[in-house]
């Protein structure tokens, strides 16, 4: 099986990218790290799996509607 296969078969599945859901599932974990730790937004960045605290945040963003700090705040 092709990669290319594999990608366009997974997100016919999911309606997802292998990336986006990837993401998603990094995403979740952030949350629950956010309202669970003390852990800061950068070292929660890295546990997720994200080299950029930058990218992080973005992908965060996107995915919540909402910054990592303004979900935290929300949360407690």
């Amino acid at each position: 099986m092709s990669k290319y296969y594999l990608c366009h078969r997974f997100k016919e599945a999911t309606g997802l990218t292998v990336i986006q859901y990837l993401n998603n599932i990094k995403i979740q974990h952030a949350c629950n790290l956010l309202i669970n730790t003390k852990l800061t937004i950068l070292e929660i960045g890295n546990e997720c799996g994200f080299n950029s605290s930058m990218y992080f945040c973005k992908i965060f963003k996107q995915t919540v509607f909402m910054t990592p700090r303004e979900f935290r705040k929300k949360a407690r």
